[in-house]
């Protein structure tokens, strides 16, 4: 459930989200789109503080390369996003 929601984003990529300016960018944390994807970074950020990391990284770590598999980009965006929660690796 969690990555479904956060492949739930416009299939369109905008120019200016193609080549975002330096540096902090606050209109990037107002798009609705991020607030798709920030539920599900803070929902695994949530899951790997509750259950612990070694339990939750290798169902993480499986369901990240199913998305990574798949061809819409929006998967991978989203993969990427799930990993970038992962604070070390024990």
């Amino acid at each position: 459930m969690i990555f479904y929601h956060m492949i739930d984003i416009d299939e369109e990529i905008e120019e200016d989200w193609k080549k975002p300016a330096e540096g902090f960018n606050e209109d990037f944390e107002e798009d609705p789109d991020f607030e798709v994807v920030r539920f599900g970074m803070n929902s695994i950020d949530r899951l790997i503080s509750s259950v612990g990391d070694t339990e939750i990284l290798p169902t993480l770590s499986a369901s990240v390369q199913t998305m990574f598999a798949q061809p819409d980009w929006r998967y991978h965006h989203a993969a990427l996003m799930a990993l970038s929660q992962v604070k070390t690796i024990n």
